[in-house]
């Protein structure tokens, strides 16, 4: 059965072990998500119990140990969730699923490719447990983390200054690509760091908008994306290239496009950038090094 979407739907995998508050992060996101749709599909051991409807934007929960699912079980779920039509979907993992292989399965299924888009994987840590779970999960933890494009470093509180600064240094060690936040209670600004739309309480992060005319090069845009400073870690859009429409991608270091049959609107090329420390001025300038001479006669 096809489904027909205006809009890809966002695809978000939280990972996390038990009791490290991926759940509770799930359940915080619902609550602070704007106006978007939202489904989810939890994995049978569910720390937590959510709440069916909060605000009405849950569209469906489906069950299931996405440890043990085959890719194709993983498809049919997705497909069901999306016959409710949601803006996003958060698939919540146990804590011996390997993302990799679960981002894998989205990527390769055929019937999924035009209904989704894979969107920033998330892995919850609890900072206080880190290293003594670290000594006997440490393949679990490694996996999770390499996949991972944001850490939560969560139980701030609980963590001594020590145990907190150590887990860090560790995250940014087996993936230096990711954002890594800390946070109490699961309670992190994830549609700001996601879309750049901040709730209304202060996140830190920032979102500036570049748009410009003209085409652009290819090369030259992959080199400005991949060479962007630190405090930016994400940047969405679309752009103008020779030979047609793109919708642009850079997440935590790597640069995806893919082509787009509708029109532009103006101006030709709309891209945003997320992060910690964005300066426009300084982006604008650089972007307009990528925009192709114009063509006379």
């Amino acid at each position: 059965m096809q489904f027909k979407q205006s809009k890809p739907i966002k695809i978000n995998l939280v990972a996390g072990f038990l009791g490290s508050g991926k759940t509770t992060l799930v359940r915080h996101f619902l609550r602070h998500s704007g106006s978007e749709k939202i489904g989810v599909l939890l994995n049978e051991l569910g720390e937590v119990a959510l709440d069916k409807d909060p605000g009405g934007r849950v569209v469906e929960f489906a069950q299931g140990c996405l440890c043990c699912q085959s890719p194709n079980e993983l498809v049919l779920s997705l497909k069901a969730l999306a016959r409710k039509a949601p803006d996003r979907i958060l698939i919540e993992s146990t804590g011996i699923a390997e993302p990799s292989r679960i981002l894998k399965t989205l990527a390769d299924a055929p019937s999924l490719r035009k209904l989704i888009t894979i969107e920033p994987t998330i892995v919850v840590v609890d900072a206080a447990g880190f290293f003594s779970l670290f000594q006997t999960l440490a393949y679990y933890y490694v996996m999770q983390l390499r996949a991972s494009d944001v850490v939560v470093l969560n139980k701030a509180d609980v963590a001594t200054k020590a145990q907190l600064a150590g887990a860090e240094k560790e995250v940014r060690k087996i993936q230096p690509r990711a954002l890594v936040v800390r946070a109490r209670h699961a309670r992190v600004d994830l549609r700001g760091i996601l879309e750049g739309e901040p709730s209304d309480r202060p996140s830190g992060f920032q979102t500036q908008r570049v748009g410009l005319d003209g085409t652009l090069d290819p090369a030259g845009l992959r080199a400005f994306l991949e060479g962007l400073p630190g405090g930016i870690y994400r940047a969405k859009g679309r752009v103008r290239f020779p030979g047609g429409s793109h919708r642009i991608q850079y997440l935590s270091g790597s640069y995806a496009e893919e082509p787009l049959r509708e029109a532009l609107e103006r101006p030709a090329n709309d891209i945003v950038f997320i992060g910690t420390k964005v300066d426009r001025p300084a982006l604008e300038a650089k972007l307009k090094r990528c925009v192709l001479p114009q063509r006379h006669g």
